[in-house]
């Protein structure tokens, strides 16, 4: 769309509901969240999954194309290729600008795709909300941790994230 003229040259959006959403552009917090965790998921999750970062996921539903900071992946997803909802294992949004619209419109697309597990980092509050059990519109269970607890992905529970 932006080769047609229809959308701005060098920003980025996401499809979400039907609707096209600007991305805003990467501060330093938001960048050193996703460097960190990055780094930490690929050390303690190496040979058991795949991560795309900032890469477009395709729904299965119809209801957009998000683009989430983080996904965690299916050891077999298909890498030449934007990845599948059915290959998610987790989705991840570094929350800083966005936290009203990760926490609203973002969670109701991830939820209603059956995402099973969506984390949010919340760079501005020191927390990570993790959101499990989708059910139709929203996630049915809720964690909030805060800095120094130890969090674990619902499939991954032997790895702690802190």
């Amino acid at each position: 769309m932006s080769q047609a003229g229809v959308l701005p040259e060098g920003v980025r959006f996401e499809l979400l509901e039907g609707e096209i959403y600007q991305i805003d552009a990467m501060d330093d917090p938001h960048a050193g969240a996703l460097r960190w965790l990055d780094e930490e998921l690929r050390e303690k999750l190496r040979g058991q999954m795949k991560l795309a970062i900032q890469v477009p996921l395709v729904l299965s539903n119809g209801y957009g194309e998000p683009e989430p900071d983080l996904m965690v992946l299916t050891f077999e997803s298909e890498v030449r290729r934007k990845p599948r909802v059915h290959e998610v294992l987790a989705v991840i949004e570094i929350s800083d600008s966005s936290l009203n619209k990760d926490r609203g419109i973002k969670q109701r697309v991830y939820a209603r795709a059956g995402v099973p597990e969506y984390w949010i980092v919340n760079v501005h509050d020191v927390q990570l909300e993790i959101y499990r059990n989708p059910g139709g519109e929203a996630y049915k269970l809720r964690q909030t941790f805060e800095r120094g607890e130890l969090a674990q992905f619902a499939t991954f529970p032997g790895v702690d994230i802190q």
